[in-house]
Order: structure tokens, then C-alpha cells, then sequence
């Protein structure tokens, strides 16, 4: 061939390549206006069809944004597609249904979900706009105990607390559930009044949650959990504001995962309220947890500043608490906590269940004020809990707001090996009171390889002993 026509076809296919990628690029950026599609800027008509119609249009187009502008728009379950990327601009609502039967889809706890997505790749939800779970609760009798506090509560009855608490209203639904899906974006957008949990990631990967806000009724938004990363991996969740109902984020492993691992995950920059544990790994464990951090976030006002809960088998490890500003105060009776700072426990969900292990855990530059004893505690007559560290830990207890009295030290050990604690502080504040209970600011029990540097544990004002007269 002429070396003429060769440049042609050169540059013909190179014509091409160009225009191929430029088509792939406006299909990534193409937008889909739900309006377009029919949906109604009307919170009493149902825009379901409408906003499904232009999702399943993206995806066909090979992928772009279903764009939601200002306005409110009610629906009910919407599949999410792969490629796709949901929208909601500034001043866009999207309200859950009220109506059980506008529900399709069902996740974790046969709970409805409202936005769903299974095995899909390369989505999004962004912009400013809200997701809007329209929760509705009662007030009204405990009816069956809570096995996993029973104790609390026979304390809350003794104490003449009365036994009612908040109860959801069905439908239920969790606002985001994504399961088995990998490169996913969550950015900006807020979900708010959720009835059940507000985003779960199950069996995710490459998970980015950036700018999030996440709220609930701290009141009653009783298993409202904020943000729950299940058996999932490489999360990243930077810069958010969570203040929710029972657990702000938590990481666990689900029997309906299948008992993966949770593991490379880093929350960072995050300020949190929660009427549970701000920060928990757990209860649900029945995979293995590993390679977490969790550092420079502000914790107010919650049940429990961070919790590591094993009741299933689960084994934890290499996981570093840093930089957190902890302020914990006593909920009413029937929410998990105890003002306390941090738990750290092995336990058994019941008499079958494995007894799982903590190991390699950093508690570092931790300035926490609280109510509520913080534990660490492994599982009697077994090796559960060890590689323990504690530094630079200003814990400083108060007196509780509550009736039903639960705090006896600071900090209890039990159950432990190779424990370090460097620079481990206990204040006692008597500016509420103080507590008959208190004992000791901290209390060991069966612990080997216990290390301490730098330490100031002062008893509590109650047991100060008064000053000796002057002498005649």
C-alpha cells in the first residue's frame, strides 16, 4: 500500500478512536431529567414509574445522570443501575412512600428497601438535594425485654423509670441498601427521617461516602442506624455528619453476607451524635474484622462514644481509635450504652456461638468526658482479648443525669493480656454531683502483662477519705 493512503488510514483511525471516546464521555455525562420522564414535583402523586423510567434509561444509554431538580417527588422502591449515577440538585426532595404496598424490594431484617441495588458497578448518588424517609413512631410499652440488656433494664424498673419506648410505624424502609456492588460514590446528599437504616453497604467494594449528611430522631428513631458497612471492603467515609437514632455508623458482619470479612477501612473527619455507639464494630460478627482506622472525628452527646462488640465468633484485629474528642451522656433505659466512652468486649450471643477474639487494637490521643463505666473485657477462661494499647487517654468522669444509676469505675480491665496504658488519665468532675457508686477510677481483674506509664488514676471524691484534725 502506498505509504500515502497508509497515513490516511492512519489518521482515519485515529479519527475514530477520538470520536469513539468523546461518544463514551457524553454517555457518561449525559443527564436524564426525571421530569422528563413524567415525574411530578407533587408530594401526593406517586412519580415511581416516572423516575424508574429515566434510571432505566441511563443504564440502556450505557450509563449516565438521572437528574432530580427542585422540587418534591414521592416514590416508592427504585432499582438502581449499573453506570448510573442519581442527582438530587439543591432544593430536590425525594420522599419515601407511606403506602406498604408501593415497596418491591426487601433487605436486611425483611425490612423494605427504598432505593436498591444488587451486583452493580460504577454508581452514584450525589448532589445537595434530600432523601427523605417520612418516619412515623409511637410511644408506647416495652413489650418483649431486650435479651441484650437486661440487666439495664431491671435497674431502669427498680429505679421506677417507666417502661415505655419508642416504637416505629411500618412501612420501614431502609432509605439506601447496595449489596454485592463495587465502585460506589455516595457524596453531599442527605438522608433524613429514615424508619430503619438509613444507607447499608453489604458486600461492597472501592466504597467512597464523602460530605454526607445522615439524621434520625434521636428520640425515636429506634434501629434508624446511620451508616452500616457489612462485610465489606476498601470504605472510605470522610467529612460526614451523622446524628442518628441507635448507631451512628457501624461496621458488622452479617449472617446474610455470608460471614465475610469487614476489612480496609477508614473513617475520618466525621462529627457524630448517636442515642447508641457512635462508632461500632459489631454485634453482628460472624466475619472477621481487620485493618480499620478511625481517627480525627468529634463525638457529641452520645450513648457511647466507640464500641467493639463480639457475639458471634468474629475475630478483630489491627484496628487504630486516634485523635477523637469523645462527650457521652445516659439515654433513656432501653438504648444500648451507659454515657460510657468506649466498650471493648467478647461475648457469646448464645450458648453455641464461637467465642471470638480483639487483638491488636491502639487507643490513641482519645480526650473523652462520659457517665458510664468503659469496659474492655474478653471472654472468661479463654485467651480472647490481648495486643492491647491505650495512650494519651484523658478520660474524665461525671455524675449521671438519669435515675437509674449504673457507673461503678472509670475504666474497667478484665479478662485481659499484654495491656499497655501510657499517659491514661482519670478526672473525677463533681460539678453534677457525686455518685455512691463510684468506686475506683480503674479496676483490674484477671489481666497479665499489664504496663503503665505515666498514669494518674485518683479515686473518686466519694471514697477521698476526709483530712486528719490538726493536732492540740
Amino acid at each position: 500500500m502506498p505509504r500515502k493512503q497508509m497515513g490516511l488510514l492512519s489518521r482515519i483511525f485515529v479519527l475514530i478512536a477520538v470520536s469513539s471516546a468523546a461518544t463514551a464521555e457524553d454517555l457518561r455525562t449525559s443527564s436524564f431529567r426525571i421530569t422528563d420522564y413524567g415525574a411530578r414535583s407533587d408530594a401526593s402523586i406517586n412519580s415511581t414509574v416516572a423516575i424508574q423510567k429515566a434510571i432505566d434509561s441511563a443504564h440502556a444509554a450505557g450509563g449516565g445522570i438521572v437528574l432530580f431538580p427542585p422540587g418534591k417527588y414521592l416514590s416508592g422502591t427504585l432499582e438502581l443501575r449499573s453506570g448510573v449515577e442519581l442527582r438530587l440538585e439543591a432544593g430536590a426532595v425525594l420522599l419515601a412512600s407511606r403506602n406498604p404496598a408501593d415497596y418491591t424490594a426487601t433487605g436486611m431484617d425483611k425490612a423494605p428497601v427504598f432505593i436498591n441495588g444488587t451486583g452493580l458497578r460504577d454508581v452514584a448518588i450525589t448532589g445537595r438535594g434530600i432523601i427523605d424517609g417520612q418516619a412515623e413512631h409511637v410511644w408506647e410499652d416495652d413489650g418483649k425485654v431486650d435479651g441484650f440488656i437486661t440487666a439495664e433494664t431491671e435497674i431502669a424498673r427498680s429505679a421506677g423509670v417507666e417502661m415505655k419506648r419508642a416504637h416505629v410505624v411500618k412501612p420501614n424502609p431502609c432509605l439506601l441498601a447496595l449489596s454485592g456492588c463495587e465502585g460506589v460514590l455516595i457524596e453531599d446528599v442527605a438522608f433524613l427521617r429514615s424508619p430503619f437504616w438509613g444507607v447499608h453497604l453489604g458486600l461492597c467494594k472501592r466504597v467512597i461516602v464523602r460530605g454526607v449528611r445522615i439524621e434520625s430522631s434521636l428520640e425515636m428513631g429506634v434501629n434508624s442506624d446511620g451508616l452500616d458497612i457489612d462485610s465489606c471492603q476498601d470504605v472510605r467515609v470522610s467529612g460526614c455528619t451523622i446524628s442518628t437514632g441507635d448507631d451512628a455508623i457501624c461496621l458488622k458482619t452479617t449472617k446474610q453476607s455470608g460471614g465475610a470479612p469487614c476489612e480496609d477501612i477508614i473513617v475520618t473527619g466525621c462529627t457524630l451524635v448517636s442515642t447508641s455507639c457512635a462508632i461500632k464494630l459489631g454485634t453482628e460478627s460472624h466475619g472477621d474484622f481487620r485493618r480499620i482506622v478511625i481517627s480525627d472525628c468529634i463525638i457529641r452527646d452520645s450513648n457511647r462514644g466507640i464500641g467493639i462488640i463480639v457475639r458471634d465468633g468474629a475475630n478483630v484485629s489491627d484496628v487504630l481509635f486516634s485523635n477523637l474528642v469523645i462527650e457521652c451522656n445516659r439515654k433513656h433505659y432501653n438504648w444500648w450504652g451507659d454515657g460510657d466512652p468506649f466498650r471493648f468486649v467478647v461475648l457469646k450471643r448464645t450458648p453455641e456461638s464461637r467465642v471470638g477474639s480483639i487483638r491488636n487494637v491502639i487507643v490513641s490521643n482519645v480526650i473523652a468526658r462520659g457517665q458510664g463505666t468503659s469496659v474492655i473485657a474478653g471472654f472468661p477462661g479463654e485467651e480472647s482479648v490481648s495486643g492491647i494499647t491505650l495512650r494519651g487517654l484523658h478520660l474524665t468522669m461525671e455524675a449521671e443525669r438519669t435515675t437509674d444509676k449504673r457507673a461503678t469505675s472509670g475504666l474497667i480491665l478484665s479478662d485481659l493480656k499484654d495491656v499497655t496504658m501510657d499517659d491514661l488519665r482519670v478526672t473525677w468532675d463533681p460539678a453534677r454531683g457525686v455518685e455512691p457508686r463510684w468506686t475506683s477510677a480503674l479496676a483490674v481483674e484477671r489481666v497479665a502483662d499489664l504496663r503503665q506509664f505515666n498514669c494518674r488514676l485518683p479515686s473518686p471524691p466519694s471514697l477521698e477519705l476526709p483530712p486528719l484534725p490538726d493536732k492540740p
